[in-house]
């Protein structure tokens, strides 16, 4: 792996997004929280309505990225905010570079 660029400005201009509550029986570290049950309910049970689209993924590593498009530019992102490639971990480093190459740019 290269050095991290220096950080710069967030390219959303704040974090990428907030804390994303926990299923009821997951494990929680230090500041995670849960759903609500009547949330919890929605999810794993019933729907509200046919608008509802839900997606629930398992996270393994206690580590997030996203991607952002800003303009017509596709931007792999920390949950801070900052590009992930700055990052001082390696995974997220990764990511952005995997994201770079599905942009046709490595």
């Amino acid at each position: 792996m290269q050095p991290a660029p220096e950080k710069s400005t967030r390219p959303l201009g704040m974090k990428a997004y907030g804390h994303i509550a926990h299923l009821p029986g997951s494990r929680l570290g230090l500041g995670d929280h849960k759903l609500t049950l009547g949330q919890a309910k929605i999810l794993t049970e019933k729907a509200r309505d046919k608008h509802d689209r839900i997606i629930v993924r398992e996270k393994l590593d206690g580590s997030n990225v996203a991607v952002a498009r800003v303009d017509s530019e596709l931007i792999p992102l920390g949950r801070s905010g900052y590009r992930a490639i700055s990052s001082p971990y390696d995974q997220h480093k990764f990511f952005a570079l995997w994201v770079m190459e599905k942009r046709g740019e490595v």
